[in-house]
């Protein structure tokens, strides 16, 4: 059986085979005895009360002991001989706010909020085995108003949310780790690369790093479903040679497209890797794709453990980044509260949105979606909950809505497109319009059945990079090889595109942002431009392309991530660029009724300009008026102003699929 679940401590007798290795030779956990904190713009989600009362040796110290408690298999120790083979289990704090609410009754609430993350994380290779995220919120009412509240009780009171944040995230993880090994056996080499008799079927996916007992290590460069193919990244291989790897997922969710997650923006008082984690947590294993996971403070750890243990530093082969990522930008919430027709009752509302695009490596979207919640409470006598919790839960209930899109609406289709030899390089069908220009792919060819396989092999011979495209084909020159020697393309050789289930583009035009989201009239929507090029990548059907993608990426990655070099994305090879116009004009009240229940009116126009440099060379729009949910006249006016725009967002994202609709019909095709 090659795929199973295991205990830690039997892992040594699936990859070893028997006992005649040493037991520090099976995969490894070595809980690390330090807390680790942002630092620089990130570290200012961590308050200085909690850092005052958690200081990273005291409270590492408390979380090695207590991980060794939950797992007693824990190693003793990371060196040079163990290194690759071991995972280094770290704790890290991205957020820990402190919040006071007086009360009328002369008490004071205090909230503080603390979300940790354990990453289980190779030191050589970078890869994170598996991570899990929590949230623990304290709620103490203290006598006396907010600045009496002692910085002792204060720091208590941290400390003590830490122990059981700590013990929340160990319960979950012993319920939840349980390393898996994946085998592949040698059953040929061609050419320099090693072809295993396991593939996608059983968990096996391009970029992975298989060793075997002595940490010989084959990187899979392609795999089909009952095979893989590896190329020799250190040390030795040879047929018949079985080789691993561990992983923490199912195999219905290794057979995933794998996808990393980017966030472009956030709110203010949210950390971005807190976010990121979120929607990780919210895609879940229901998701049709994969997620993997970056420590963000990677560079941190390897630091830390070069300090405090008798290893050297060493670099690897570079990971493979993953074909797709995806974007998150969720613009500021809206907070408001209005008053009822009860004196001593109002309403608090929280308006969150969250926008996602599925991103290729050159920077195309191929899927887009929004998510969006709005939660009202009662407020009675200033008695309701606190507006931190609320913002986190509507923030986290978004991007639960955004996962369900992901979950019910996105699909992956595999394509093989044939190749014609050129003297210039090759010809490529391409039909659907997937190819874009300088996008980096690579050629395959039929090399047969293989003993121990089932179905045909296909070995990937040379890269290439497309400088041309036009209706239903593109241009492709030769770039590097991957075989040894370099292979000569022919006739019958095949690109192999895995992309979104979409519809064909109507234009093989490329289409980015403009930059600039023009306002007319008196009312600002800060949210609009997220939402309308959402909109615009989602139903245009034309190649739409983030370019600062790229930058994000490497943002995201750093230098010690062990990642292979950030994408590099062409900047100067659009077409057209887009850019969302919006006019809000704001007519008078209308109030009616005793005590006054009022509305108010607006004309709404939404306008998609189409440019060529300064040039407007396509637009459509549409306007509409508006009426706004009734709200009572004693509303105070920045509530009046939140109200409102709560409601023209959900005028715009009604009207915006509608315009872009319009436009792809009549003037991008």
């Amino acid at each position: 059986m090659t795929h199973r679940k295991l205990a830690v401590g039997a892992i040594i007798a699936a990859w070893l085979g028997g006992p005649a290795y040493a037991a520090d030779t099976s995969m490894r956990l070595f809980p690390m005895a330090s807390l680790f904190v942002p630092d620089g713009e990130a570290g200012k989600w961590v308050t200085k009360e909690f850092t005052q009362a958690v200081n990273a040796p005291e409270g590492g110290r408390f979380f090695a002991e207590a991980f060794r408690k939950s797992f007693p298999d824990s190693a003793g120790d990371v060196n040079d001989a163990n290194k690759r083979r071991t995972f280094v289990v770290s704790l890290q704090i991205p957020r820990a706010s402190l919040y006071r609410v007086e009360k009328v009754d002369g008490t004071t609430d205090v909230y503080l909020p603390i979300t940790g993350s354990i990453y289980f994380t190779n030191l050589v290779t970078g890869e994170v085995l598996y991570t899990v995220t929590r949230t623990h919120y304290h709620v103490s009412s203290l006598l006396g108003k907010a600045d009496t509240v002692s910085q002792e009780k204060i720091g208590q009171l941290f400390l003590d949310s830490y122990k059981t944040l700590v013990g929340e995230l160990l319960d979950s993880a012993k319920q939840q780790f349980h390393p898996t090994i994946i085998s592949a056996s040698v059953k040929s080499v061609w050419n320099g690369l090693f072809i295993l008799d396991r593939g996608e079927d059983h968990g096996i996916a391009q970029g992975d790093a298989l060793a075997d007992a002595e940490m010989n290590t084959l990187r899979i460069v392609s795999t089909g479903a009952t095979y893989s193919v590896g190329a020799l990244e250190l040390g030795k291989a040879a047929v018949g040679k079985s080789f691993m790897k561990q992983t923490n997922q199912t195999l219905d969710e290794l057979k995933k497209p794998r996808v990393m997650i980017l966030v472009d923006k956030v709110p203010d008082k949210f950390s971005t890797d807190v976010v990121r984690q979120m929607f990780a947590d919210e895609l879940g294993n229901k998701a049709p794709v994969s997620v993997i996971h970056v420590n963000p403070m990677f560079s941190n750890i390897l630091a830390t453990s070069f300090s405090k243990s008798n290893i050297s530093s060493e670099e690897s082969g570079k990971r493979k980044l993953p074909d797709f990522f995806v974007r998150l930008s969720i613009p500021e919430a809206i907070d408001f509260e209005l008053p009822t027709n009860l004196r001593y009752k109002t309403k608090r509302s929280y308006l969150s949105i969250a926008t996602a695009e599925l991103v290729d490596r050159t920077g195309r979207v191929l899927y887009a979606t929004q998510g969006k919640d709005r939660i009202d409470d009662d407020v009675t006598s200033g008695m309701t909950f606190d507006r931190a919790s609320r913002r986190d839960i509507s923030l986290k209930n978004a991007l639960l809505t955004l996962a369900q899109q992901f979950n019910a609406e996105l699909k992956f289709k595999k394509l093989e497109l044939p190749i014609t030899p050129q003297a210039d390089g090759v010809a490529i069908t391409d039909e659907l319009g997937v190819l874009t220009m300088e996008q980096a792919t690579v050629v395959y060819r039929n090399i047969g059945r293989i003993e121990g396989i089932t179905g045909d092999v296909k070995v990937p011979i040379t890269r290439i990079k497309v400088k041309g495209v036009s209706d239903g084909a593109a241009r492709a020159a030769l770039d590097l090889g991957f075989s040894v020697p370099k292979m000569e393309v022919q006739t019958g050789d095949i690109v192999r595109i895995s992309t979104s289930q979409q519809a064909p583009t109507i234009t093989r035009k490329r289409f980015v942002a403009c930059g600039t989201v023009e306002k007319l009239g008196s009312v600002a929507l800060s949210p609009f431009g997220d939402l309308a090029l959402n909109v615009f990548a989602k139903s245009a059907n034309t190649p739409f392309f983030i370019p600062e993608f790229g930058d994000q990426l490497a943002g995201l990655l750093g230098k010690t991530t062990r990642f292979e070099d950030s994408l590099t994305l062409a900047k100067s090879t659009y077409d057209y660029c887009v850019e969302p116009v919006y006019r809000i004009d704001v007519a008078d009240r209308l109030c009616e009724g005793e005590p006054q229940s009022c509305a108010q009116t607006a004309m709404v126009r939404i306008t998609y300009r189409i440019k060529q440099g300064q040039a407007v060379v396509a637009k459509s729009g549409l306007e509409t008026k508006m009426t706004s949910a009734r709200f009572y006249a004693t509303v105070a006016p920045d509530a009046e102003k939140s109200t409102v725009e709560a409601d023209l967002l959900d005028e715009i994202s009604k009207m915006a699929p509608i315009i872009v609709e319009k436009l792809s019909k009549s003037q991008l095709n």
